[in-house]
C-alpha cells in the first residue's frame, strides 16, 4: 500500500476552506496517509524533507504553484512523487498535468493516477516547475503579490480577479511605468552573448502560465529542454501589442523584437541586480542568473488520460 503525506497550505486561496480539508481527508480515508497543516514556510519545507527521508511514496500538496515550488525544492531528484490538489490562484502545474480543479475529483485522480517524470528548471540552484522570468515578468508578479497581500478594496479586487490580475497589471505597467525595460546580456548555451534593452525574458518548462499567457508555444515539461522567449524593447505600443498577442496561444512569436527558442542552459547578466520570478515566487535576485534544465528530475502523479493535451511521455534528455 502506498504511503501518502498530505500537506495543506492554510494560506493558499482555498487552503483555509474547512470543506476542502474535510473532502481531502475523506477521499484518502482508506489509504495509509497522514495530514499535515504546517504553520509556516519553514515547517512546510521540513515536512517535505521528512517525507523524502522517511519512505513516503507520494507527497500530496493542497495549495498553489508557490507551495508546490517549496515542496519540490525539498524532494527533487528523489524517489518520492509530487501530487497536487489545486488550491491556488493560477494552478499552472495542475492544469499542465490535466488535474481536475475541484478537490474531490483531484483526489480521485491522484488515487487512480500514474507516476510520470518531468523536467525541472534550475535558477542559481533553486528549482522551478512551470515558468517565469525577469524584466516585466518579475515586476508584474511582485506588483500583483503586493496588491493581493495588502488591505482594502485593491486587495479584494485583485484576489477576485485571480490570474486575470496579472494580465491587467502588465498592461497598466507597460503603458504607465517610468521604467519597464532593462539592459540585459543573454547567452543561450554556447552561443555568443547578446546585449540589449529587454522588456521581458520568459523562461518556461511548459507553454502557458497564468491560464492564458502562452509565452513559449510548444514547450513541454518532459522534453529535456526549457523554452525561452525574449521581448526586446520596441516602445510601449509594441510592448502592449506583443503582450496582448501572447494571450492568443503564442501569436506574439514573429512580432518585431520577439525571439523564442529552446535551450538546455541559459545565462542572464546585468550591471545591476535583477529578480527572477517563477512558480509565482521570487527565486533569485542577482546580477548573474544561471538557468539550466534537469531532465526527468521530479516524479509527479498525473491522471491516466489528459483529454486535449496528450499524455506526458517519459522524460528524455536532449542536453547530452
Amino acid at each position: 500500500m502506498l504511503r501518502y503525506r498530505i500537506l495543506i497550505n492554510p494560506t493558499a486561496r482555498n487552503g483555509a476552506d474547512g470543506r476542502w480539508v474535510g473532502i481531502v481527508r475523506a477521499a484518502f480515508a482508506r489509504t495509509d496517509h497522514e495530514v499535515v497543516i504546517p504553520g509556516s514556510f519553514e515547517a512546510m519545507c521540513r515536512a517535505a524533507r521528512d517525507a523524502r527521508d522517511s519512505g513516503v511514496d507520494v507527497v500530496v500538496v493542497v495549495g498553489g504553484d508557490g507551495t508546490l515550488n517549496a515542496v519540490a525544492n525539498q524532494i527533487v531528484g528523489g524517489s518520492v512523487a509530487l501530487a497536487v490538489v489545486p488550491a491556488g490562484t493560477a494552478n499552472d502545474l495542475a492544469r499542465q498535468l490535466g488535474m481536475p480543479l475541484t478537490p474531490l475529483e483531484a483526489c480521485q485522480a491522484i488515487l487512480a493516477g500514474e507516476r510520470r517524470a518531468i523536467d525541472v528548471g534550475m535558477v542559481n540552484g533553486q528549482c522551478f516547475l512551470t515558468g517565469g522570468g525577469t524584466g516585466i515578468v518579475s515586476d508584474v508578479a511582485i506588483g500583483v503579490h503586493a496588491l493581493k497581500s495588502g488591505k482594502g478594496l485593491a486587495a479584494v479586487v485583485t484576489r477576485a480577479l485571480g490570474s486575470l490580475a496579472y494580465t491587467l497589471y502588465s498592461a497598466w505597467l507597460i503603458a504607465t511605468a517610468p521604467r519597464v525595460a532593462h539592459m540585459l546580456t543573454f547567452r543561450c548555451g554556447k552561443e555568443d552573448a547578446v546585449t540589449g534593452l529587454l522588456l521581458a525574458m520568459f523562461i518556461h518548462n511548459q507553454a502557458s502560465i497564468g491560464r492564458s499567457v502562452c509565452a513559449c508555444p510548444g514547450t513541454r515539461p518532459d522534453d529535456g529542454t526549457l523554452g525561452w522567449c525574449r521581448l526586446t524593447w520596441q516602445g510601449r505600443f509594441r510592448g502592449l501589442w506583443s503582450a496582448a498577442a501572447m494571450n492568443r496561444s503564442g501569436a506574439h512569436v514573429g512580432h518585431p523584437g520577439v525571439t523564442a527558442g529552446e535551450a538546455c542552459s541559459l545565462e542572464l547578466s546585468a550591471d545591476e541586480s535583477v529578480e527572477f520570478m517563477a512558480d509565482g515566487e521570487l527565486l533569485a535576485q542577482a546580477s548573474r542568473l544561471v538557468i539550466e534544465v534537469r531532465p526527468g528530475a521530479l516524479w509527479v502523479v498525473a491522471p491516466p488520460q489528459r483529454p486535449g493535451t496528450g499524455r506526458l511521455t517519459e522524460a528524455t534528455s536532449r542536453c547530452a
